[in-house]
């Protein structure tokens, strides 16, 4: 009776095909994932009264941004539209958001608990199901190996009442191209609210977003608590690098912006507890810039969970800044007149130190914690 009972399981969860999902409506459109043909699709069904969906919707959030050309996720509930989008107001999100009208898919693939997660190929087929936290990237990774086929999103994903006057996700995304030869500072008078700095890749340039004290201290490659200010200015900043531009240091380009609103920085010098990162055989052991892939349109330079970071074709003095302001220390470098300046992937565990100690160590960086002296900026008027 269990093995009948296992075969009509497997039958009606890991090999049923689908010509094409229906939906309701659509709520939100992809910010994340671009509209190349997919190799997967994600169906994250929920609902705004479940608590956990809010803890899965972030980390599918992360997902997504690192398959943004493979993989598709769409978060499916119920509920009224008005329900929804009052939800969304206070959490939201970059993932795909859909309604199922009379609970349709619901019901069709017997949902009792959520959240819950059905991963379909191109060709409709359930290959896997479950929680969508438990879904991790080596999974992706495997599926999308064993599953190379491509599909349309609209020709997988079907909407009965289309949001009007709406583009749709082929359109959706519009590659940024740059005319840009080395760098370019630009700024704007809103106010920077998305709290942490904005680093992302867009083919061979790195684009930063941030108010004064986080650009400046993205270009001296300084923690935040290295950053000290006797101004106040309530900017946005907008700063563009070629990856190989040689026309400026980013000093200079620091300089450069500060000069524009008539300020300065000057540098001195504190004791306290830092990390000491030594190289003993340059960039020998790091990851080619094609270990990990997310695209060429413009994507995040990071991805940043509770305890890892990743990143892809970033400099190793950017992926150490990064890593100096997640860990809350300061970074200092030896021999920094003479760095590696070739964009590389990372990815390395920050919370425990023992592991990020390992991480850091088979990448040829020797981390050494100790007391000792780093430099310290102060922003002021000119």
């Amino acid at each position: 009776m269990k093995k009948i009972i296992a075969l009509v399981a497997l039958l009606m969860f890991s090999h049923v095909g689908y010509s094409q999902l229906s939906f309701g409506r659509r709520a939100e459109y992809s910010q994340s994932a671009n509209a190349n043909d997919k190799q997967l699709f994600l169906i994250d069904f929920w609902a705004t009264y479940c608590a956990p969906c809010i803890t899965v919707a972030k980390y599918l959030n992360v997902l997504q941004e690192q398959f943004p050309e493979e993989l598709y996720i769409v978060s499916l509930a119920y509920q009224s539209e008005d329900e929804i989008f009052k939800f969304l107001d206070v959490h939201p999100t970059k993932l795909a958001v859909s309604i199922d009208d009379n609970r349709k898919n619901f019901n069709e693939f017997q949902i009792r608990a959520m959240p819950e997660g059905i991963l379909f190929n191109a060709k409709g087929e359930v290959v896997w199901r479950g929680n969508p936290a438990n879904l991790k990237d080596h999974m992706v990774e495997k599926f999308l190996r064993k599953h190379k086929s491509k599909i349309a999103i609209n020709d997988f994903i079907k909407y009965n009442n289309p949001s009007p006057n709406k583009k749709s996700d082929d359109d959706y995304y519009i590659p940024i191209k740059y005319n840009i030869t080395d760098y370019s500072i630009s700024s704007s008078d809103e106010p920077y609210e998305e709290g942490s700095i904005s680093i992302r890749k867009n083919e061979d340039f790195t684009v930063i977003n941030g108010n004064l004290e986080q650009v400046v201290g993205y270009l001296l490659g300084a923690n935040q608590k290295q950053i000290k200010s006797d101004v106040f200015v309530n900017k946005t900043y907008n700063i563009i690098l070629q990856d190989k531009q040689k026309k400026a240091t980013k000093q200079e380009i620091a300089q450069e912006l500060l000069a524009k609103e008539g300020l300065k920085y000057t540098t001195d010098s504190e004791i306290g507890e830092i990390y000491r990162f030594t190289l003993d055989n340059g960039d020998k052991n790091f990851w080619d810039k094609n270990s990990l892939d997310w695209g060429t349109e413009e994507r995040p330079a990071f991805i940043i969970s509770d305890s890892d970071l990743k990143a892809d074709n970033i400099t190793y003095e950017t992926f150490v800044y990064r890593l100096s302001n997640l860990i809350d220390q300061p970074i200092v470098l030896d021999n920094k007149d003479n760095l590696p300046d070739n964009v590389y992937d990372w990815e390395v565990h920050y919370e425990f130190k023992d592991l990020m100690h390992g991480n850091l160590e088979r990448l040829g960086i020797q981390p050494r914690k100790q007391k000792g002296s780093y430099p310290v900026y102060t922003i002021q008027d000119n």
